[in-house]
């Protein structure tokens, strides 16, 4: 995807009904919509939070007064199950209360608070139970076609749960013998069930790419949802030369 059509996208995805509208209008997979809302949510989330949290008193009243739960987090571009978080509790609901509320809406006895999580938990893209299992099914499912994909090659790998006790950061496949991935040797293999805009790929490198370089030499970084300015061939990770960085095709096609 080039740089000048993400931003447009950008821009435009703010809810889940956006995916369904810019899926159709651009020919793009809803799968990658959703992973570029989900991490626009997350950034918009860890900027927002304690503001909006300071505002539950207020938002409460305006709850009290008729807005609905999602209306409220409409109106402020917030994940609807974290605003409703602050304005029930504030109300007095416990925390204990409210995520019984999440997993079973069905039993809420009062009747406006259940119609309300009902409408909220159908929009939530991040944050209900059901995003979260959604996101952790998608993770395992990728790893897996990695796994699949290195059996394919005959490349024999310690996974990084195997790992874990002896590096303090780790690689999903840590390679016990090296391959060569269009004429570069490479040491180990990450996942990211994630879209590769700038802001995504810079975090990754800061928070776990380069130690993988500085522990393990050169490695190939996987992004599922595609990245900015992908093509069908291998390319070379703007923050490191050591790493090289694919989509979904490396391991769907045969790319190597």
């Amino acid at each position: 995807m080039n740089e000048d059509l993400y931003l447009r996208i950008y821009r435009r995805l703010n809810k889940k009904g956006d995916v369904f509208n810019l899926s159709s209008k651009f020919e793009i997979p809803k799968e990658v919509l959703f992973a570029i809302l989900s991490q626009k949510i997350v950034r918009r989330t860890k900027r927002d939070y304690h503001g909006l949290k300071r505002q539950s008193s207020r938002l409460l009243e305006q709850w009290k007064k008729g807005k609905s739960l999602l209306q409220l987090s409409e109106e402020r571009h917030f994940p609807p199950v974290l605003l409703s978080s602050f304005v029930l509790r504030e109300g007095g609901v416990t925390r204990k209360e409210f995520y019984e509320y999440l997993r079973n809406p069905e039993k809420i006895k009062d009747s406006r608070i259940r119609k309300e999580i009902m409408e909220v938990l159908a929009e939530e893209v991040v944050y209900s139970p059901e995003a979260i299992e959604i996101q952790h099914k998608n993770g395992k499912s990728a790893e897996g076609r990695i796994s699949q994909w290195l059996d394919e090659q005959g490349v024999s790998y310690i996974t990084e749960g195997e790992v874990r006790d002896l590096y303090k950061k780790t690689p999903d496949f840590l390679l016990q013998e090296c391959f060569t991935v269009n004429g570069n040797a490479v040491h180990w293999v990450e996942s990211k069930a994630s879209f590769g805009d700038n802001i995504q790929m810079k975090g990754d490198y800061h928070r776990q790419l380069k130690y993988y370089v500085n522990l393990f030499g050169r490695g190939l970084v996987i992004y599922w949802h595609g990245y900015l300015n992908d093509t069908a061939c291998i390319q070379d990770f703007n923050y490191d030369s050591q790493i090289l960085i694919a989509n979904s095709g490396m391991i769907e096609g045969d790319n190597v």
